[in-house]
């Protein structure tokens, strides 16, 4: 079984996790991971004297919001205490790294040296060449570990200390945290194939320019009004392209979704990158649609009665599905599903991580990605 215990501080007040941590302490864990939100407003100043006070590996991240079992909060704090040993590694200046040797030479190691296969993975989203640094990680690693975890910062994406380290808060920052649990994780989104497949003809890293050779923003306007109504033919553009994220077809036969985030008069900007000459679908749903998809497919999956101890959720910022009354029926909806855990916790992320099925290390939009946690290795 996994050793692990959670707790939640609800108010995001520092004075408050100061609290919490003391009486995490008290179980005397071997590491920690922290989950904290944009909205607490914990800057350097505030949390680096906590953070580097701390003699056991601490990691984690602030991130837009955190899942503590059906509960989706603006502010607080999840903190997950290791009862077993774990290994933070910080990758730092990744904006510069451009080799696995620059990668692997701004690495900070704890003292154990075990080597651990199943690894959450954190990373600043506003860092430059997301997916670059995931590659060479993955050389690195090797086909045999597996990552689960996503983007940490703020939806503005303005470059801020998020990841949290020993060092204190840190920016331009990959994490991994590795452990000797068994894991199996899924990744999900429930969006549908409206059309497609397409061939990426012209793009450049994150931008598509063309479509099928032709324009991408005519290619766009388009296919709003065929699949749209009539009485919508005269939207503006940029009332509506974001409607319709892509779907890259890659080797494991999973797409890879793509989110539209800004555009020019000749080209769509995606979060995440685009190969040129690859084969993608023009996706739709709503949050109903979508999630509706997602509780279908893990009850396909049976999942409701695998015995995992704990439970990792980390799901697209932008499918917070928040009502009136603060409460998320998505995330209600995913525990429903995992009433076995004990432990169910996550994050909202900006962009999600996660090994497919071929082992390759994707980075996600739009997503979901489960990561379940039973016994040791």
């Amino acid at each position: 079984m996994c050793n692990i215990s959670t707790f939640l501080e609800e108010t995001g007040e520092i004075h408050n996790l100061v609290n919490t941590l003391d009486k995490v302490l008290k179980t005397n864990p071997k590491g920690l991971t922290l989950f904290t939100t944009t909205a607490n407003e914990f800057t350097k100043i505030k949390l680096d004297p906590l953070l580097i006070g701390l003699n056991i590996p601490v990691s984690g991240g602030i991130f837009p919001k955190i899942i503590f079992k059906d509960k989706l909060l603006d502010k607080g704090t999840v903190v997950i205490a290791w009862q077993n040993e774990i290994k933070v590694t910080n990758y730092k200046n990744i904006e510069n790294t451009n080799t696995i040797r620059d990668l692997v030479g701004t690495s900070n190691k704890t003292k154990n040296n075990k080597d651990y296969g199943e690894h959450l993975i954190f990373i600043d989203s506003a860092a430059p060449k997301l997916e670059d640094n995931l590659d060479v990680l993955y050389k690195k690693a090797g086909f045999r570990a597996a990552f689960a975890g996503g983007g940490a910062g703020y939806l503005n994406f303005e470059s801020t200390p998020c990841i949290i380290s020993n060092e204190g808060l840190l920016k331009n920052t990959l994490q991994t945290v590795s452990t000797n649990h068994k894991t199996k994780t899924i990744t999900t989104h429930g969006w549908q194939k409206q059309s497609g497949p397409h061939l990426v003809t012209s793009s450049s890293r994150t931008t598509i320019n063309t479509l099928n050779y032709e324009p991408v923003i005519d290619f766009y306007k388009r296919h709003n009004t065929l699949f749209r109504d009539h009485n919508l033919k005269g939207m503006d553009f940029s009332s509506f392209y974001d409607e319709y994220p892509i779907g890259i077809e890659n080797i494991d036969g999973e797409l890879l979704v793509r989110e539209p985030i800004r555009h020019t008069d000749s080209s769509i900007e995606y979060l995440g990158n685009i190969p040129e000459y690859s084969k993608v679908h023009i996706l739709s749903g709503t949050a109903d649609s979508a999630r509706e998809e997602v509780d279908t497919e893990l009850s396909s999956l049976k999942i409701k009665n695998d015995k995992s101890d704990t439970t990792f959720i980390f799901s697209c910022a932008l499918r917070d599905d928040v009502d009136s009354y603060g409460y998320s029926k998505e995330i209600r909806m995913l525990n429903k599903h995992f009433e076995s855990s004990k432990h169910v916790v996550g994050v909202m992320t900006i962009g999600e991580i996660a090994t497919g099925k071929s082992r390759l290390l994707h980075l996600h939009n739009k997503s979901i990605v489960i990561s379940q946690l039973s016994g040791d290795v």
